[in-house]
């Protein structure tokens, strides 16, 4: 699992509303990433995003973290669920109801430990682990997500996936040829520009 401060690029058209967001590495075969638009540890607002996300890690764990680039049950489930819920499936999705119900538990254990004198967090190991003694309800080791969302949905979301998991690295690697291809030009550039200058 890695973090990143920042969304990436193809999250943009539905960047405005999300704050954070648990993906599969398109080159990996069982990493994931967890990005952050503004990664902030140090309020309770901020912790509890952390909580959401580590929620969906563990629904990761939970279902399976082994594939081949975004081709993993999880990715694979969850497209599926928000198929079969259609409009606005982010609000009604199972796994998004588990992760919100415990960042919202977290929230309220986090604001609940913050003192009248003392209004401002600073990430503090010693604080969140007083928290979690106070809340161990907070400790899952499961998410205890079951997919019920059919056999259909998921052969649809899993041949979407398929081209997504072939478009991605695709469009990498033809970034990286294109990178490759301008630096191999410049130093010619240079030297046409030098031979026409010279005339």
């Amino acid at each position: 699992m890695k973090f990143h401060n920042g969304l990436p690029w193809f999250t943009s058209t539905f960047s405005s509303w999300t704050s954070a967001i648990v993906l599969p590495s398109t080159f990996g075969c069982s990493k994931i990433n967890v990005y952050f638009k503004n990664f902030d540890p140090d309020s309770c607002a901020g912790l509890s995003i952390i909580v959401h996300e580590g929620f969906h890690v563990l629904q990761y764990k939970d279902i399976g973290t082994k594939g081949i680039g975004w081709l993993r049950l999880f990715i694979i489930q969850y497209s599926a669920s928000c198929i079969s819920l259609g409009k606005n499936c982010y609000a009604k999705h199972p796994m998004e109801k588990q992760a919100y119900t415990h960042d919202a538990l977290f929230r309220k254990a986090c604001s609940a430990s913050r003192s009248p004198q003392n209004t401002s967090l600073k990430f503090n190991e010693e604080l969140i682990n007083a928290i979690i003694k106070s809340h161990p309800q907070l400790i899952k080791s499961t998410s205890g997500f079951k997919y019920d969302s059919g056999w259909g949905y998921l052969f649809f979301s899993f041949l979407l996936l398929v081209i997504i998991a072939i478009l991605l690295p695709t469009i990498y690697l033809f970034l990286l040829l294109l990178c490759f291809v301008l630096l191999l030009a410049s130093p010619l550039l240079y030297l046409f520009e030098w031979i026409l200058m010279d005339k």
